[in-house]
């Protein structure tokens, strides 16, 4: 191997190499639970609000009127939200992008002398980021949210606040609603 090659090949292992040493492999907690709407039988009910404990039999859901406990044998359905990056945020930094970049590229060929259609340049652009954002849109949207079929506290518990339970000494009753400011010794 000519020496060129081989003081390329060690450029690039000292520059990745250390990469893949340090990758962050811890998962990212929220410090809140995730939004979920519980659906119940045999009434069909719903409740929407914010998953705060599970326990082996039963869960509880900040709805906006309070702490609901709901019977986990009686969870028919839960959906639960991931994140708030679902196809319209995709197609809207599409869009920003694309309007950013096919500005400032048109303006950078109109500063040449003798340059075509500058303005091509910019909706080419303009197209491009808006092509992409159509291709991740569906993907974005579909992993924003998660259904589960009569799951288990084990599935529930990675969106939880307090997946362990509640602590000792606190009750539903000490835990606020959803829009409630916090109280001394309360959980918000």
């Amino acid at each position: 191997m000519p020496a060129g090659r081989r003081a390329l090949a060690t450029l690039l292992a000292f520059v990745l190499i250390p990469g893949c040493a340090t990758t962050n492999t811890e998962l990212s907690v929220p410090v809140l639970g995730r939004t979920v709407t519980v659906v119940t039988e045999p009434a069909k009910r719903e409740v929407k609000g914010e998953l705060l404990a599970v326990e082996k039999d039963r869960l509880f859901v900040r709805a906006q009127d309070g702490v609901r406990e709901i019977p986990l044998g009686s969870v028919r359905e839960a959906r639960v939200r991931r994140h708030d990056f679902g196809a319209a945020k995709a197609f809207a930094w599409a869009l920003v992008g694309g309007l950013v970049t096919g500005g400032a590229l048109g303006a950078a060929c109109s500063s040449v002398e003798d340059s075509g259609n500058c303005a091509g340049v910019g909706l080419v652009t303009l197209g491009v980021w808006l092509g992409i954002g159509a291709l991740c849109a569906p993907s974005l949207e579909s992993s924003s949210r998660i259904k589960l079929e009569r799951p288990t506290p084990d599935e529930l518990r990675a969106f939880a606040r307090l997946p362990q339970g509640l602590p000792p000494g606190v009750t539903p009753g000490t835990l606020g609603p959803a829009d409630a400011k916090a109280s001394p010794g309360g959980i918000r």
